[in-house]
């Protein structure tokens, strides 16, 4: 992903805080593997949140959060 994407990512975040809000199958799509999105959320890098304080309640990711661990792990990737 490319700065200027990330830059894309969090305008339309500011603009609209609902568009940044997606769900676990939508986070999946978007960080492109599920064993990746499992590991970021054990290793308490990528935080889901609930809208409600329901226990049944669905649990949210930022996209721009996944967006800039997938740009950070891909830089200290190229580092090495």
């Amino acid at each position: 992903m490319e700065m200027s994407e990330m830059g894309a990512i969090k305008a339309c975040r500011q603009m609209c805080p609902a568009a940044d809000e997606i769900t676990r199958t939508e986070a999946c799509r978007v960080a492109g593997d599920r064993r990746w999105l499992d590991r970021m959320i054990r290793e308490k890098k990528l935080n889901a949140y609930r809208r409600s304080t329901s226990k049944n309640s669905k649990k949210y990711y930022s996209r721009s959060e996944i967006a800039a661990l997938k740009a950070a792990e891909r830089l200290s990737q190229e580092r090495k």
